[in-house]
């Protein structure tokens, strides 16, 4: 018998979030992006503009090192949310 390890290749990641409030939200955002800060890598936050909002109030001036891309229209069929960028 033999066994082979799978390496994953370095490059992007694309999570999931589930959450029932916007504080949960926040909750699990927030430190995320701003770990990813931390370590110098960019930062991408696709979501609607009402996210993007609460986002900016959340991070602060750490939201200057953040693309918040606007996903209201491009969201809403997601084959087209790659031709968003």
């Amino acid at each position: 018998m033999t066994t082979s390890t799978r390496v994953k290749p370095p490059g992007l990641s694309h999570s999931a979030l589930f959450y029932r409030s916007e504080p949960e939200y926040l909750d699990a955002v927030v430190p995320f992006v701003l770990d990813g800060l931390c370590n110098d890598e960019p930062v991408l936050v696709a979501v609607p503009e009402r996210k993007r909002a609460v986002l900016r109030t959340a991070l602060g001036s750490a939201c200057q090192k953040v693309t918040l891309a606007d996903l209201t229209d491009g969201g809403r069929n997601p084959g087209r949310i790659l031709t968003c960028w």
